[in-house]
């Protein structure tokens, strides 16, 4: 029947997961490495030589783009729950809670939860697990054995020293932290190197193929006529004809600004136009292409019509960096140097919608800019040094060469 849940930590209770689909082997090492390090079960003070008397209270789970972070989570939080302890699962975004909550309340079967973003009614009660917008944090003191932060590279922590603090402030003393991303910052990554931070990676994606390594080209995107209209660099032209030439392909083009996609969006496709390039519905391919940005109208119906394949190509701003997966995807990243909206985490996350799908793991993606940024080359430094940690593990399929 129901369990009740006095106000004071439950004692101890056996929590079993339930309906946990299938982990790959890269998951079910990650998903074991946390539950050791969450159970504490082993004195991990001199964990890579860090110091006896320092414990490691914190751990980075750092995977590709598309390895699910998730489902390796929920073993050590089972773990903590079976002990009586309290867990809060943090992300930075609204719709991310909102999905996840019931994804968590069917893992621990029915166990008492409560949910909390801005404008959710249930903000107060005390519970085991607690779903939490990572603005809602603030309101708890001291009150979590474990807290996991998921998408920690995501607006709005980066550089945000008080949600940081305040997720801090929620840990009980000797409480343990996971932080989860695809795009951890360099400081967080040379803690881990020096073992301050338990690293634990999820390098391979279910299909076992690398993640696609970005190839960076400096040149310029775009150039002009002797008459001074704007054209599109031929290179650039030959490479989306090459990719659209596939008839599965779908292709995004990602650019800064919203003005540079309202100007280059149409450009591009009235080059496709001139082309007069058919797709092998006799089709022009020009007609299917699309653009998007944040204050466009037709954003939702644009973000559908490209995930339902109505649409071959899409330009559009970082708003579709995340949470739009389509099968077989070769990705552009034009204006790449523009380092103010394109830092490393916006690149990786772009690159990250390539190669995602087992029918199509390839994918290819592209970097250009008039100059090679920090950004461009840690982006690429980054994907690559996951690809390797994988294929030492013996993660990836044995005819996947670099």
């Amino acid at each position: 029947g129901e369990q009740s849940h006095p106000e004071t930590d439950g004692g101890p209770h056996q929590i079993s997961l339930q309906g946990v689909p299938p982990l790959t082997p890269a998951q079910s090492r990650a998903s074991a490495e946390l539950k050791d390090f969450a159970a504490g079960t082993k004195e991990l003070g001199d964990y890579k030589g860090a110091a006896r008397r320092e414990r490691v209270w914190e751990a980075l789970v750092w995977a590709v783009c598309g390895a699910g972070k998730t489902e390796v989570v929920l073993e050590a939080v089972a773990a903590v729950l079976s002990a009586g302890g309290r867990v809060l699962y943090a992300s930075p975004r609204r719709d991310v809670v909102k999905e996840l909550a019931p994804r968590l309340q069917a893992a621990f079967g029915g166990l008492e939860m409560l949910v909390s973003f801005g404008g959710s009614k249930d903000k107060f009660r005390r519970a085991a697990l607690t779903a939490a917008t990572t603005h809602q944090v603030l309101r708890f003191y001291r009150s979590f054995d474990l807290v996991v932060l998921d998408e920690v590279d995501a607006f709005p922590y980066q550089g945000n020293r008080a949600l940081v603090r305040g997720v801090l402030r929620a840990l009980k003393p000797g409480g343990k932290l996971i932080y989860m991303t695809a795009t951890p910052e360099n400081v967080l990554l040379s803690r881990a190197d020096r073992g301050q931070v338990r690293l634990v990676t999820i390098p391979a994606r279910h299909h076992g193929r690398p993640v696609p390594e970005p190839i960076i080209r400096k040149q310029p995107s775009f150039g002009r006529l002797p008459d001074g209209t704007w054209t599109v660099e031929p290179s650039v032209v030959d490479l989306l004809a090459r990719w659209l030439d596939e008839k599965a392909r779908q292709v995004f083009i990602f650019l800064p600004t919203v003005q540079l996609v309202q100007t280059f969006g149409r450009l591009i496709q009235e080059v496709f136009r001139q082309r007069l390039l058919l797709d092998e519905a006799g089709i022009l391919l020009a007609d299917r292409f699309c653009y998007s940005y944040a204050g466009d109208s037709r954003r939702e119906a644009v973000r559908r019509g490209f995930k339902g394949g109505d649409f071959r190509l899409m330009v559009s701003t970082t708003i579709m960096e995340r949470g739009i997966t389509v099968k077989n995807a070769s990705v552009l990243v034009l204006e790449a140097d523009y380092e103010q909206v394109f830092d490393e985490a916006a690149l990786i996350q772009m690159g990250g919608r390539a190669g995602r799908s087992q029918e199509f793991p390839d994918g290819e993606v592209v970097f250009i800019g008039r100059r090679i940024t920090k950004s461009m080359s840690g982006a690429q430094a980054k994907i690559r040094r996951l690809n390797e940690i994988a294929r030492s593990t013996g993660y990836l399929l044995p005819d996947s060469e670099p």
